[in-house]
């Protein structure tokens, strides 16, 4: 008895060294990522969303919110090329019914955003990327992604910012006026002329940061800006 229970227990630990071994080499070459998802539409994805990077493993599921998280999950990823679905199993990413969005991060990212957004008209839904890295995205600062489609002009406190589509801006040097806020215009090209579609008052973001989202209707007439208060800053 006592030499076949020698037997198993070291049977059992050559299989703990050999599952070891697979995931540190099933690992190899992986780097870390600090993500964070936000939905410019609450109720956007209606199922769970699964992001899958270079691997034949099932999608790690994803948390995604209506406002900017303080939660980051950390997650390893080999390779820049990532897929986005609402199933977790990795045949997923070859379904296009169940794909989301794809993304391919630059290089050397380590803290980033994304940004999901959910089919307008006909524009398929997408999945968008921001680096929020302290020198992406300083303290103090604001960071302004145009989803609405069409071309737009903004203005804080009389300084022009130019805001093409599906491009960010960040806004490092925020101009205020009284109560230590800037009067805030949007305005989109139509033809040669820019129409007003946008106003108000945006308060300096102090020591935190603020994302803003510039999103439309279905018709593309009605443009929206909406701002994301961070107040998780990555490390």
């Amino acid at each position: 008895m006592t030499i076949v229970a020698n037997i198993r227990v070291r049977s059992l630990r050559n299989l703990l060294v050999f599952l070891a071994l697979a995931a540190l080499s099933a690992d190899a070459g992986a780097r870390d990522l600090s993500i964070r998802c936000l939905t410019v539409k609450n109720g956007y994805p209606k199922t769970g969303v699964f992001l899958h990077h270079g691997s034949s493993r099932a999608g790690e599921p994803l948390d995604v919110k209506g406002f900017l998280n303080h939660k980051r999950q950390e997650i390893k990823i080999k390779e820049n090329e990532l897929v986005f679905t609402s199933d977790s199993a990795a045949a997923s990413v070859e379904d296009e019914s169940l794909v989301v969005g794809r993304v391919t991060l630059p290089a050397g990212v380590e803290s980033c955003l994304f940004v999901f957004e959910p089919p307008v008209g006909e524009r398929p839904a997408r999945v968008l990327f921001a680096e929020d890295s302290l020198e992406a995205f300083p303290a103090g600062s604001f960071k302004i992604l145009n989803l609405s489609g069409v071309e737009l002009r903004l203005e804080l406190e009389g300084n022009k910012y130019a805001l093409p589509r599906d491009e960010l801006i960040l806004i490092d040097e925020v101009p205020v006026g009284k109560r230590n806020a800037a009067a805030m215009a949007a305005f989109r090209k139509q033809g040669d002329e820019w129409r007003s579609v946008a106003s108000g008052s945006w308060s300096h973001p102090g020591k935190k940061r603020v994302f803003y989202v510039a999103t439309s209707d279905k018709s593309g007439r009605y443009i929206k800006m909406t701002g994301f208060r961070d107040i998780s800053m990555p490390r």
